[in-house]
This record gives C-alpha cells, structure tokens and sequence, in this order.
C-alpha cells in the first residue's frame, strides 16, 4: 500500500522497500527507511530492526528485540509497549550500495529471500 522508491539529489536510484501488513505498513517502512538513510544499515539489517508500531495511544512492540535500557526509557517517556510475538511485516527492499552493486532485504518474520548482485 505504500511501497517507496528513494531517489538521489541527481534523480540516481538509491532504494526502494515496501510491505503487507495493514495499517502498519506505514510504520514498518518508515523504519526501513530510517535505518538504510540516517543510520546507514544495509536493506537486510534495516528490514530487520525490531517494530514498534503505534495504534493511537496503543503500541504493540517486538518487546524481546528491544534493549531493556530502551524500553525502560519508553516506559518513563509515557509509551508502554504490550508486547507481540512478533508484527507481522512482510518488508522487502533493495538498495544501491557505495560500490553501485544492489544488496536486497527480506523480511526474517515472513518467508522469502532476497538476493544481491
């Protein structure tokens, strides 16, 4: 519903990603995005990161994946997580690497594969 295609200043390729799941899908690839462009994952480890999904003043996490110095921050910044065994994102991604060779992502929660060239 809401696949991204990630374009460079010079209109280069850089990414893409999307995914099923619903109302969070805007969720799951927001936090692709976040790790591919400011954090400077790879598409694979990106896609990965757990979800933290907010269903207004609910939010439903991958509570297991998180760090506890993370959640306790949540916790005592008013979020409270209930934990799920796990969203079920089906992200897939693809991005333009430094050396200009693509390095794929698939969602570890669903099945699929990506390959890299």
């Amino acid at each position: 519903m809401s696949p991204v295609i990630v374009f460079d200043r010079d209109g280069h390729f850089v990414a893409a990603t999307g995914s099923a799941g619903g109302p969070a899908i805007i969720a799951y690839v927001l936090k692709t995005l976040i790790g591919t462009l400011d954090w400077h994952l790879g598409m694979q480890a990106a896609i990965s990161l757990p979800n933290l999904i907010a269903h207004g003043d609910h939010f439903s996490a991958e509570t297991p994946k998180f760090a506890p110095e993370l959640l306790n921050g949540m916790i005592a910044h008013g979020l409270d997580p209930q934990p799920v065994q796990y969203e079920e994102s089906g992200l897939t991604g693809v991005l333009v690497r430094a050396d200009g060779s693509y390095e794929g992502g698939a969602d570890p929660r669903r099945e699929g594969v990506a390959l890299s060239y």
